[in-house]
C-alpha cells in the first residue's frame, strides 16, 4: 500500500511494466513539471485543461487511439489523440510501480 505523499521515479514505473516493445512505445518524460492537455467541444466556445502533475512515463500504443501518462505518485491517465471526445480515463493501481494496460 502507498501513501498519498510517496513519489516514484521513471525506473521505477517503468522496471514493472510488461508491455512488448513491437507494440507500445515507451518514454521517459520525468524532465517535465507538468503536462496539459486542452479539450475544446466541438461547435464550442468552452474548453477544459487537464493538467497532470509530475509526469513520469509516457506510453504509447502503436496504432492505437490513447496514449497513457503514469505520474509520479502512480496514477494513470488515459489520453485520447486529438479529434476524439474529450474524455479522460483516470486511475490508481493499489501497487503504484505496476500499471497494467
Amino acid at each position: 500500500m502507498t501513501t498519498e505523499t510517496e513519489t516514484f521515479t521513471f525506473e521505477q514505473l517503468a522496471g514493472d511494466l510488461s508491455l512488448s516493445p513491437d507494440m507500445y512505445f515507451i518514454h521517459d518524460v520525468s524532465t517535465e513539471e507538468y503536462r496539459e492537455y486542452e479539450f475544446v467541444a466541438a461547435n464550442s466556445l468552452f474548453k477544459t485543461v487537464y493538467r497532470i502533475n509530475s509526469p513520469r512515463v509516457l506510453i504509447v500504443r502503436k496504432e492505437g487511439t490513447t496514449h497513457r501518462v503514469i505520474d509520479s505518485r502512480g496514477i494513470g491517465h488515459c489520453i485520447p489523440f486529438g479529434g476524439t471526445v474529450p474524455v479522460v480515463l483516470r486511475w490508481k493501481n493499489l501497487i503504484a510501480s505496476a500499471c497494467e494496460f
